[in-house]
């Protein structure tokens, strides 16, 4: 069986509140979704402490993006960075710029210098596939700049200061729109779930671009499930998350194959190999001699990297094991390379 380690996905399922809010509303499958997307937009402001004018549901961050995109224009992004900004925007035909960031985690002073409040800057905090999250002050200088901000916080709920964090960037500014996800804290990435958060105006905004009923019954029922029935579930799996993301830096850090291995706040970790060749092969061996598939950082701007989503138990020791036996295999190789060109001993003749 493959160990799916390339998407980010939770390793110990969704919430059993969501699995049992999804049986029960098979049944009401043939009617659209109105009054519960209303009830989750107002559970959700609840559980953030906003009021349900400044929530609005979507397919993941795919829609949210379409929606900003089609709005206000003009976008700007960072890079190594989310590539579905910069997917969604070339599947629209709008044009767009990226800009390298400075290190691993500090934001362009070309960007802060050139963005105006024409632009829509999209970015992802904590950032994928760095796994870092961006300093406030940093981010405090680009609202300041007077551009649209899309501020992704899909990795936040691993970050810490989840719940208090939307209503501090909205009150910072009322040009700025926070994606939260479902995906990741809340172990639903298989519904295609997530919110736009922003100002009221904003919001209004948006929803009138937005397709009728685009999120669909069933996930608004599992998102339902949780937010009424175990709101400490994205608490909880984060604190699972962090142990294990310990665990598996310390793993992939022994092994001797990386250049570096990134620490992260997020639910995957970010290694650099020593070129994208090796990158390529390590990627290849991990999934054909181990069954374990990695996400190539090249689709994030990072040629040289391998993500590596944090593992259940079993996932762990199975990385372990395969990075080992990689590494075994290239000692072998080059003992033998090395045994190859050492100079042999003349044969003496006989007497």
């Amino acid at each position: 069986m493959l160990l799916r380690l390339h998407l980010n996905e939770n390793p110990w399922g969704p919430p059993g509140a969501s699995v049992r809010r999804l049986r029960e509303a098979a049944s009401r499958a043939h009617l659209y979704p109105d009054l519960e997307t209303d009830q989750v937009e107002g559970a959700l402001g609840s559980y953030l402490g906003l009021p349900a004018a400044q929530v609005m549901l979507t397919t993941g961050v795919d829609e949210a993006t379409d929606l900003c995109l089609l709005e206000f224009g003009r976008l700007r992004v960072v890079t190594p960075g989310f590539a579905g900004f910069t997917d969604r925007a070339r599947a629209l035909g709008f044009p767009y710029q990226s800009y390298p960031l400075d290190g691993w985690n500090g934001l362009p002073a070309s960007l802060l210098a050139d963005v105006d409040q024409a632009d829509l800057v999209m970015l992802a905090s904590p950032n994928n596939p760095t796994g870092m999250a961006f300093a406030e002050e940093e981010i405090r200088r680009l609202i300041e700049r007077g551009c649209h901000v899309l501020l992704d916080q899909t990795y936040v709920d691993f970050a810490g200061g989840a719940s208090v964090e939307a209503r501090y960037w909205l009150d910072a500014c009322e040009r700025v729109l926070l994606f939260r996800s479902f995906s990741k804290g809340f172990g639903l990435g298989g519904l295609r779930i997530g919110a736009l958060l922003g100002n009221p105006h904003l919001i209004g905004r948006l929803r009138s671009r937005r397709a009728y009923a685009s999120v669909d019954r069933l996930a608004v029922e599992a998102v339902l499930g949780v937010l009424e029935e175990e709101p400490d579930f994205p608490i909880q799996l984060a604190s699972r998350i962090a142990v294990q993301r310990r665990a598996l830096i310390r793993v992939l850090r022994s092994s001797g194959l990386f250049e570096s291995v990134l620490d992260s706040v997020a639910s995957f970790v970010l290694t650099i190999c020593a070129s994208e060749a090796a990158t390529r092969k390590l990627r290849d061996q991990l999934r054909d001699e181990a069954g374990v598939l990695v996400a190539l950082g090249a689709a994030f701007g990072v040629d040289c990297g391998l993500r590596f989503s944090v593992p259940d138990d079993a996932g762990l020791t199975r990385v372990e094991d395969a990075l080992r036996a990689i590494r075994d295999g290239q000692r072998r190789i080059d003992d033998d390379e090395l045994a190859r060109r050492s100079p042999q001993p003349e044969c003496q003749p006989l007497r």
